[in-house]
């Protein structure tokens, strides 16, 4: 499969899609891969062996799932 655009940085202003380059088929994989980074994300919070405070907790619940 070519490069997915929904899984590369969006260039456009304001972070808009390159709509004319997504196709149907580029979502499932996509949402899938995006699935699979937000449970490496949430793992990584779980296993952190520091101190729990705000911003390593909170805010990274919090962002662990941006790119889904």
């Amino acid at each position: 499969m070519s490069t997915n655009p929904l899984l590369a940085p969006f260039d456009l202003p304001h972070q808009a899609p390159p709509f004319d380059k997504i196709e149907g088929s580029h979502f499932l994989p996509a949402v899938k891969q995006a699935i699979e980074e937000a449970r490496g994300n949430i793992e990584a919070i779980k296993a952190a062996s520091g101190e729990a405070t705000f911003e390593n907790t909170i805010v990274a619940l919090e962002t662990a799932s941006e790119r889904l």
